[in-house]
């Protein structure tokens, strides 16, 4: 006769549900990549990435809702483990390249502040995500080798890599938002396309070179389609954001590649 002591319990693992964050991350960390030169610590360091992604949700939720610690902490020990693991080798290679994450913490700290205050949804708290998964592109620029790569890694390339990343997911906020959330918000809908227009100036502004404002031209016209109030399924904004988001790095690549 088998005598059980102790009921099995199934672990069951989190998965995040964000999936502009998806974006967010592999389009900065992709283009900073291509401005040097792929390396095998990449693969580590992306998968590092992505099962942090999963340990921060993971703590996310507790602190959205403590009463599901059980169920989120195996989340948060799995794939907090993993992303040490995965990322400790390319640490231990190139451990400079991983400055630029000490000025991610600071952003996610804001992050957090925003979950605790249940103010999740405040365009400020999606402009402090967006600077703080820029980050991951001078991290993948400093992994690889640009001189090999046959394209400049210099400070200036990154930092206007960065912002130019920058700017184009702050666009990306306003025509989600415009669409959803603030759809019958008319004066939010034109300082969305004010905001788009003044990316089209910034060849003008910084004194860049011109082909710059091809990355937001596609954010333009879709802010001006938000005008006519049309009728978005949640499936149709998502594509529109995948295209979108595939534009502005292949143009982006080819602009640090040479089209510049």
């Amino acid at each position: 006769m088998q005598i059980k002591l102790f009921k099995a319990q199934k672990v069951t693992y989190l998965l995040p549900h964000e999936h502009g964050v998806w974006a967010m991350m592999l389009v900065p960390f992709l283009l900073g990549l291509a401005m040097g030169q792929a390396r095998w610590q990449h693969l580590l360091l992306g998968g590092a990435i992505v099962a942090g992604y999963f340990a921060v949700h993971g703590v996310l939720t507790i602190l959205r809702k403590p009463k599901k610690f059980r169920e989120a902490l195996p989340t948060v020990t799995m794939f907090g483990l993993l992303g040490l693991l995965l990322g400790g080798l390319p640490f231990a290679t190139n451990p400079a390249a991983f400055l630029p994450f000490v000025w991610m913490v600071p952003f996610l700290a804001a992050s957090v502040w925003f979950v605790v205050k249940k103010r999740e949804r405040d365009f400020a708290n999606d402009v402090c995500a967006i600077v703080a998964f820029t980050m991951l592109l001078p991290v993948a620029a400093g992994l690889g080798d640009g001189e090999a790569a046959g394209a400049g890694t210099s400070v200036e390339d990154v930092a206007l890599g960065m912002l130019l990343n920058v700017l184009y997911f702050i666009g990306s906020v306003f025509f989600v938002k415009s669409v959803f959330r603030e759809r019958n918000n008319t004066r939010f809908t034109y300082i969305g396309i004010a905001y788009h227009a003044a990316l089209l100036l910034l060849p003008l502004l910084l004194h860049a070179p011109l082909p710059i404002l091809l990355l937001y031209l596609p954010g333009a016209l879709k802010m001006l389609y938000v005008l006519r109030k049309p009728q978005f399924r949640a499936m149709q904004v998502g594509l529109l954001e995948i295209a979108g988001a595939a534009w502005f790095l292949g143009v982006a690549v080819w602009l640090f590649r040479g089209g510049m």
